[in-house]
């Protein structure tokens, strides 16, 4: 399994495909980059879709992870789907560090490795990759 700190550091926040791929329209006609609340968000009303998703994609873009940002160097950022969106739900900040998030993470990669050692999965995973 690829480490964390094995995968290059982005320079921007928002690392999945949020403003990238994705996005999401909400019932008030605001296009978002996700159904998680960013901070980003541009009115449908007032603009066409295409400058809109520019609007978004550079909003996006901008936003730009701390070079101390301890999930950027972390060996279980792989497996823990720390997410800006909910770091900001969680502490009110979308940069810093999730505590479920990354406890959730320890616990899989603990999980895999010792699965990994012994072969206790649950049935259904072990039919899967026979």
């Amino acid at each position: 399994m690829q480490q964390g700190r094995d995968l290059p550091s982005s320079p921007r926040l928002y690392t999945c495909g949020a403003g990238v791929i994705g996005f999401h329209i909400d019932a008030d006609g605001r296009l978002m980059p996700c159904l998680v609340p960013t901070g980003v968000a541009e009115d449908l009303a007032a603009q066409d879709f295409a400058t809109a998703w520019r609007k978004v994609v550079d909003a996006m873009a901008a936003l730009k992870a701390r070079t101390d940002l301890e999930c950027r160097t972390c060996p279980h950022k792989v497996m823990c789907g720390w997410c800006p969106a909910y770091a900001r739900s969680e502490t009110g900040r979308a940069d810093r560090v999730s505590l479920y998030l990354c406890e959730l993470g320890r616990c899989r990669r603990e999980r895999l490795e010792r699965d990994g050692e012994t072969d206790e999965r649950e049935p259904a995973t072990r039919a899967l990759q026979t």
